[in-house]
Order: C-alpha cells, then sequence, then structure tokens
C-alpha cells in the first residue's frame, strides 16, 4: 500500500541528502527506515521503563561490585547470542 505524504521543499532535499549520504536506494526507503526506527525506540523505552519499576519494586539495592558488572555483561552477551541464533 502506498501512502503520499506532503512534505516542504526544504524537508524533500533534506530527506533526499539524507538518503544518499546513508546508502538508500530512495527517499521512500530511507522514511521506512526512520519509522521503523521510531516503532524500535518506542518498544525500547516501554521495556527499559517496565524494567526500571521492577527494579525499583525489587526492594533494596546491591553494590555493583567489578565481578557483578562482570557477570551481568556475561549474561547479557549470551542472551543476545541466543536471540541471534533464533
Amino acid at each position: 500500500m502506498n501512502t503520499n505524504v506532503t512534505i516542504s521543499e526544504e524537508a524533500r532535499t533534506l530527506a533526499e541528502k539524507r538518503a544518499k549520504e546513508r546508502g538508500f536506494q530512495s527517499v521512500d526507503d530511507y522514511v521506512e527506515a526512520l519509522i521503523r526506527g521510531d516503532q524500535n525506540e518506542a518498544i525500547f523505552e516501554e521495556w527499559m521503563r517496565a524494567e526500571v519499576e521492577e527494579g525499583f519494586a525489587s526492594g533494596q539495592a546491591t553494590e555493583l561490585t567489578p565481578s557483578l558488572l562482570h557477570e551481568l555483561v556475561q549474561d547479557g552477551i549470551s542472551r543476545a547470542k541466543t536471540r541471534a541464533s533464533k
């Protein structure tokens, strides 16, 4: 489905420049990428808010020691690899 959007000539020129600089085939592809990025950002923000709320509700904070930080980073890497392999 195609949708037409009216923008100023200045905005069109900027979009064409950015699309070319970033390797998009067209302004349409560039705009679609911007919309997907906006959607992903909204999903991330929602997830982050939930994580912060969960953290506040979990009780007393613990000290972030170098070993705990290492453990958390390794856990994150492991989860990312698992998701990437799906």
